[in-house]
Order: structure tokens, then sequence, then C-alpha cells
């Protein structure tokens, strides 16, 4: 799913879109008086997420480094990705006073700014490209900055329960929230980045040739994820294992004891278990313990038949949508 030119080239071009054609950036660049001004909030924003791509990915390999010999998922600890974040920051940092809270609230911070701007980008979308129009075409006069003004702010409250409940509901994915976002980002932004590239890049392009091309693109990409869903296919993880966790000897000879321990399931050891520390440096688990965990789980076959498109990373689907948008957008025209 991630490689090093899929993050290089494919994450750029995602990232390309999103600052071209995306309505939450280009908003805030017409904020800015000047088109100099505008161009160097862009500079400043494409190093600045360059940076952030790579320390993110830094912190996965530590992260993978750090739980490969003691998976967290394997053990039961977390159910999807998205939780070993906390546990890292706990195992870390956890001894360092106000280091914890700290990552809490940058995290709530970033979370809140970037949600409060999208809200806010939503309802003046609605407000310009349907209310208006309809206002306009039902009172005949256009609509007071008063009514624009009130209308809008109902708009960011109703976008913002809307998005609380969209929360609960992905609290149930499999998927990490963060690939879910990109999957919507590549399959909604890619068709229409390739609709304007068609019309910047070549003459010939008309209106029609544009339409069908984002149409096409988009439905090439809801197919590739419908076949992913209705299949259930997951990307190849490195790896894994549980041979390198540490149980807290002392509250594990309290609470447990050698009968109870191999006369359980693994499912119900972990539920008596303590603790399970990969940094905490007691007593590890030995081979015997490591297979009586590890046996009776099922063997993962990543070989399948299908369609080689339903295997392609989420970080390619921009590229696609702007190689089928023009495929398609350029015979029509």
């Amino acid at each position: 799913r991630h490689t090093v030119w899929g993050m290089i080239f494919g994450m750029g071009l995602l990232y390309t879109a999103l600052f071209s054609s995306n309505q939450h950036f280009v908003q805030r660049y017409l904020t800015l008086d000047t088109k100099i001004k505008a161009q160097g909030s862009l500079y400043i924003n494409v190093v600045l997420s360059s940076i952030h791509i790579s320390v993110c990915s830094l912190v996965g390999v530590v992260m993978f480094a750090s739980y490969a010999s003691c998976d967290l998922m394997k053990l039961g600890h977390v159910d999807i990705p998205d939780k070993m974040i906390g546990y890292f920051v706990m195992d870390l940092f956890g001894s360092v006073k106000g280091m914890p809270g700290l990552f809490i609230v940058t995290v709530t911070a970033a979370a809140m700014s970037t949600m409060s701007s999208g809200q806010n980008s939503l309802a003046a979308v609605y407000l310009e490209d349907v209310t208006k129009p309809i206002y306009t075409a039902v009172h005949k006069k256009p609509m007071t900055e008063r009514f624009a003004t009130n209308i809008t702010k109902c708009f960011g409250i109703f976008f913002g329960l809307a998005t609380i409940a969209v929360a609960f509901l992905l609290a149930e994915a499999k998927d990490t929230l963060v690939i879910i976002a990109w999957k919507l980002l590549g399959i909604l932004g890619g068709p229409l980045f390739g609709m304007f590239t068609i019309g910047i890049t070549c003459p010939r392009a008309n209106a029609l040739g544009a339409a069908a091309g984002l149409v096409s693109s988009l439905g090439i990409l809801i197919w590739i994820n419908a076949g992913v869903l209705m299949f259930k296919i997951r990307p190849d993880n490195l790896p894994t294992d549980i041979s390198g966790c540490i149980v807290n000897t002392s509250e594990y000879h309290n609470k447990m004891t050698a009968s109870a321990f191999f006369n359980t399931t693994p499912q119900e050891y972990f539920n008596m278990t303590p603790t399970v520390h990969p940094f905490e440096l007691n007593t590890s688990f030995s081979n015997a313990t490591v297979g009586a965990l590890t046996n009776g789980l099922p063997e993962l076959d990543y070989e399948s038949g299908i369609f080689y498109l339903y295997n392609v990373s989420y970080v390619w689907y921009t590229l696609i949508a702007l190689i089928v948008t023009f495929a398609v957008g350029l015979p029509v025209s």
C-alpha cells in the first residue's frame, strides 16, 4: 500500500490535486488580497506538507520497529491501527509529566482547525451554489447580506452535527480513519483535478469532453472501491508476531497460575493477563508460550485472482483519475 515511489509520486500528485482544485484550499487563497501572497502561501504549504508527510512516515516506521515483535492488534489490545499511536506515546513519554496531555492537545487542536475550516467551506459552497440561486429564482431579487450571514451560520451548525454523526459511524469501520479520508479525497478529488487539468492543458477539450472524463474517472474509482469492499481485499502487511511481548512478572504471578495459563485459550488468556507491555523489561514469553498463543490462528491467503486494479493503493487514485479523464475526455471532445 505504501512504497517509497507511492509516497513521493502518488501522494505528491494527490496533494497537487488538493492544492489546485479543492474548495477547502481555493477558498483560503481567495482570502488573500494579492496573487503573490496566494502563491507564497501555497509554496509554504508545499514545504510544510512535505515535512509533515515525511515525519508521519518516519513515526510509522519507528512504531513498526517497536511493535513488530509484540503486535498489539494480535494481542487484542487494539482493534484498529489508529489506536496504536496512543499506546506508543504512553510507552515513550508516559513518565514525562505533561507530555501525554500535550499530545492530546495538539491532536485535538489540529483536528478542530481542519474540521472548522472544512465546515466553513461546505457552508460557503452550499450558500453560493444552492441557496442563492434558489432564493433569487423564488423571490426575484438577490439575497441580503444579513440573511446570507445567518443562513451560513445555520449551515455551519448543520454540517458540524453531520460531522459528529459520521464520526460515530466511522468508529465502527475496520480501516483507519486516515486511510478512509485519503480514499475519499482520491475518489472525489482525482476526477475534479483531471477535469481542471484537461481544460487547462488541452485547447481542443470542451465542456462535454471534460464532463465525460469526470464521470468516467469517478465511475472507475467507485468501481475499484466497490470491488475492494465486495471481495474484502486487504493490503499485504509486513509480518509481525508476539514473541517479544513481556509480562509484568509480579502481577502475572499474583493473578495467574501455570495451570490457568496452559488450560485456557489464547483469547481467554489475554483477557486474564494483567499487563502485556513491549517496553517493560521483565520476563519475556518463551517459544512454547508463543506457539500456544498463535496455535489455531488462520493463515491469511494474500494471493488473489481478482482483477489487479482492486489491489492498487489509494495513493495512485489521482493518477488513475487523471489518465481516465484524458483517455475519455479528449476523444469525446
